[in-house]
């Protein structure tokens, strides 16, 4: 049964993927913008170049893509980053045991991680307002 189980769910995401895959960059003649996997199947118009040795690595078109896809990365990290600090002190105040010096540690960390979180929704919400300008 539990075989069974395992196939049934390899399949269905196999299948997912299957359908979910094809080319994504917009500059091919076979792009699809319902896709979310590149399969490598892009076919390029004759002589068409992408400006530079490696490609377009970041898969930015124009200035406004770059600046929201920065923001997004940024606002990534930055929020990852302020979860462990409120995790961290979560751990500080569960083991401080009336340790004054660690609640008061424990306490800045949590304002510094909720902080970290504003500047993280801030970043995302400036390269959105940066990003209308271009458009």
């Amino acid at each position: 049964m539990m075989l069974f189980v395992g196939l049934l769910i390899f399949s269905s995401v196999e299948m997912a993927h299957a359908q979910a895959s094809g080319c994504t960059d917009p500059a091919a003649t076979n792009y699809d913008p319902s896709v979310f996997f590149d399969d490598g199947s892009c076919v390029y118009p004759t002589g068409y170049t992408s400006g530079t040795a490696f490609g377009n690595v970041l898969r930015k078109e124009n200035v406004e893509g770059f600046i929201v896809g920065i923001g997004n990365w940024f606002t990534g990290i930055v929020v990852a980053i302020s979860t462990v600090m409120i995790l961290y002190a979560a751990f500080l105040f569960v083991t401080a045991q009336d340790n004054d010096t660690q609640i008061t540690k424990a306490k800045s960390t949590v304002f510094w991680g909720i902080v970290g979180l504003f500047v993280g929704l801030l970043a995302s919400s400036l390269a959105d307002i940066v990003s209308s300008y271009f458009s």
